[in-house]
């Protein structure tokens, strides 16, 4: 019965190694690998809010400024859609050389086009200004 155990063992051991670190190669392959694809989420995550952050800052900034200068060489005190066509752009302009390439790129993770988020996020911001 002994020889049969230490037959067992001496056959058996090297191929329950050979398992067992294969084994643990392989969990810490997808250990790395998920903490690879967490990291890429949470810095696209964080580029978009960055970038909808900076649609929100010059929205308000052209709220307060050029807004209420247009509002007062109007005659009637109301933005033309000429006059709401130029701010856009003027805020997408400003937004586009607010964000740097590295953010751009860390966004395209998540989302298809950063000028669509952009325009998105702007039409949302300017719809929420007139709300409240």
């Amino acid at each position: 019965m002994e020889n049969f155990f230490a037959l067992f063992v001496n056959s058996f051991a090297p191929v329950l190694g050979t398992i067992a670190m294969g084994l643990v190669s392989w969990g810490a392959v997808e250990a790395t690998r998920y903490i690879k694809t967490k990291t890429k989420n949470e810095m696209a995550h964080n580029a978009v809010s960055q970038i909808c952050q900076t649609v929100k800052t010059t929205v308000a900034e052209l709220n307060q400024t050029i807004v209420p200068e247009m509002q007062a060489a109007a005659a009637d005190g109301k933005i033309t859609k000429d006059e709401a066509i130029i701010l856009k752009t003027m805020a997408l302009t400003k937004i586009n050389k607010q964000i740097p390439g590295a953010i751009e790129q860390a966004a395209l993770l998540s989302v298809n086009s950063v000028s669509a988020l952009i325009d998105s996020q702007v039409e949302k911001t300017v719809g929420e200004a007139k709300k409240g």
